[in-house]
């Protein structure tokens, strides 16, 4: 409650203060009280202010904290992008080189074929090989396309929501900015 009743009474060397004591010794205990009244009013005030002060700044570290994972996801975001769009020119690449693959294995197994050999058997096996390893980075190089095109989205998709928190958060600072103006006024007022 903003309004507290408080009853008082006073012993001096002369006995109790009261209405027929003496008049400046009757306002000396008015004041006394009055004083003591408005420094509780202000420490009271002022236990208010500082705690509104202290949710304002807890609101204003969490938007920070906010724009910094914002700006570790727009990174990230950056970085998956890339390496989506490096798996793409990848698998250009290992594609040629699986093409090419299977027809030196095929060469090679013609060749194992028209003139069998130690030699043409290790050049087929190779051949094998080459082409087995180009396989699985081509595959290696699709799923990293697919991973990161997701990666990509679901960051997408974290960036709205830490904008849409970010803006939620500046409303409750200002909110908090205001009601830390109005307490402030209320302290600065105490009379």
């Amino acid at each position: 409650s903003p309004h507290l009743m408080v009853h008082v009474a006073f012993l001096t060397v002369n006995g109790w203060v009261g209405p027929d004591s003496d008049p400046s010794e009757v306002e000396a205990c008015r004041q006394y009280v009055y004083d003591r009244s408005v420094a509780f009013k202000r420490e009271v005030m002022n236990a208010q202010w500082q705690e509104a002060e202290k949710v304002l700044n807890n609101l204003q570290r969490e938007y920070d904290l906010l724009v910094r994972e914002h700006g570790r996801m727009e990174q990230q975001h950056k970085k998956s992008r890339d390496r989506e769009e490096e798996a793409r020119t990848d698998q250009g690449r290992l594609e040629d080189e699986v093409k090419r693959g299977r027809e030196e294995l095929d060469a090679a197994l013609k060749a194992a074929q028209d003139n069998p050999g130690e030699e043409a058997t290790e050049r087929a096996d190779k051949a094998g090989k080459e082409l087995g390893k180009a396989e699985k980075q081509l595959e290696k190089a699709r799923d990293t396309e697919v991973d990161q095109r997701k990666k990509a989205e679901q960051l997408e998709w974290d960036l709205k929501q830490n904008e849409e928190a970010q803006k939620s958060k500046q409303v409750e600072i200002a909110q908090q900015q205001e009601a830390v103006e109005a307490l402030h006024r209320k302290l600065m007022n105490v009379r």
